[in-house]
């Protein structure tokens, strides 16, 4: 039996994902966020319209998670990729700081 194949990102699917290695900074509003399932599990799929009007697509990790929930549709969003870090535990975790426009305060503090 032959699979039919569905095309995600790009024109025809969802946006493409922010690749936040090369632009480690994303400056938009925010869209919306979604409920998918990945290899391990459910996960969080945020939309952010960029400043020049094209969409990416952010995955949704435990620090993006807690920093994006106050989010609403049509925020002034900025996030900055700050690195890999490790936590007290020793896992290695990519870290975020996560900006409304309104305040400039990070949404969530880190721990």
């Amino acid at each position: 039996m032959d699979k039919k194949w569905i095309k995600v990102g790009g024109e025809d699917g969802y946006p493409v994902a922010w690749n936040y290695k090369d632009e480690q900074s994303l400056v938009g509003e925010f869209v919306e966020a979604k409920l998918g399932v990945g290899a391990k599990g459910d996960l969080n799929f945020y939309t952010i319209k960029k400043e020049d009007g094209t969409q990416v697509s952010v995955l949704g990790s435990v620090v993006l998670d807690r920093r994006l929930a106050e989010f609403k549709e049509g925020d002034s969003i900025r996030i900055d990729y700050l690195g890999d870090e490790r936590n007290k535990a020793g896992r290695e975790y990519h870290n975020y700081a996560v900006y409304k426009e309104d305040d400039g305060i990070p949404v969530v503090e880190d721990n």
